[in-house]
């Protein structure tokens, strides 16, 4: 009796272990985990769950509808799948901070690649790069809305750009400035191929 307990749990861990996903950045994984925000996932949740001082990967399928915080990653890669978004929810968070659609702080080494990334007008920033962030590098993404800025670097941060098309949606103006490693703030851009 106590053989058929015993076998009947190791089954059940195994099942388990069968449906767990393991998150990259941890000791065991090889490859990039999959964050899929149409059924639901959270991007936030998953780096939540990443060691932020070993190199990553996650690849982001769906619209993300978030406020997402990369802070404190040393060799973060979001890669996001063809159709993939960053989408300002609709309730603004209350605590006085300053609203990015995406927030890069104190990070290194880190690729923002293949992403849409939709502000409202009470953003100040579609994208915040701050903290100095360094080596940061933002790849094949669109940036629009009304917010101040599509991109705001600050606090001695430095990023580099290619194939990025920052929009003012309330214009439609599109400005652009070549590739590159730069500091500042960025109203919109348009980056040549790298």
């Amino acid at each position: 009796m106590k053989r058929i307990c015993i076998l009947s749990i190791m089954a059940g861990l195994a099942a388990l272990g069968a449906n767990a996903q393991t998150v990259t950045g941890s000791d065991d994984m090889n490859g990039p985990v999959v964050v899929n925000c149409d059924q639901g996932q959270s991007l936030n949740s998953t780096l939540s769950r990443l060691q932020k001082h070993s190199p990553a990967t996650v690849l982001v399928k769906g619209t993300c509808t978030e406020f997402v915080q990369v802070n404190g990653f040393e060799g973060l890669t979001l890669k996001g799948l063809p159709g993939a978004t960053l989408q300002q929810p609709s309730t603004d968070p209350t605590n006085g901070l300053l609203i990015q659609v995406l927030s890069i702080a104190a990070s290194r080494s880190v690729t923002i690649d293949g992403f849409a990334v939709h502000s409202r007008a009470s953003a100040l920033d579609d994208i915040g790069i701050g903290q100095n962030s360094i080596d940061v590098r933002l790849r094949n993404l669109t940036v629009d809305g009304p917010g101040a800025f599509g991109i705001f670097v600050y606090e001695g941060s430095q990023v580099s750009l290619a194939r990025v098309t920052a929009r003012d949606a309330s214009t439609g103006e599109i400005l652009g400035t070549p590739s590159g490693a730069l500091g500042g703030r960025i109203g919109a851009v348009r980056s040549t191929p790298e």
